[in-house]
């Protein structure tokens, strides 16, 4: 399930034809964006993205710093397995 999570939040969205539009994560729109507007964005892509995995069960807890042009996210994916936490960096 974590190189699962990896794999997901690692392929930009409608990027790559062998996968389906459903698969992925949008962050390229985020670039050039306000920081506070992109934390609150990514928590959201994050749950969509994720919550589609029938294993995944809820994504909560987020956490965020921010430096300088990345913001780096934490947070905890509750699956049928137990409770992974997550890591991701993203840059704004």
């Amino acid at each position: 399930l974590k190189q699962s999570i990896f794999k997901e939040l690692s392929t930009e969205k409608y990027e790559y034809p062998i996968y389906s539009f459903d698969y992925g994560i949008e962050l390229e729109s985020l670039i050039g964006k306000d920081a506070a507007y992109v934390q609150i964005e990514l928590k959201r892509r994050i749950r969509e993205c994720l919550l589609k995995d029938d294993r995944i069960i809820s994504v909560d807890n987020f956490k965020f710093v921010a430096t300088g042009d990345e913001i780096l996210c934490t947070f905890e994916a509750v699956s049928i397995y137990g409770e992974i936490t997550i890591t991701k960096e993203v840059n704004v």
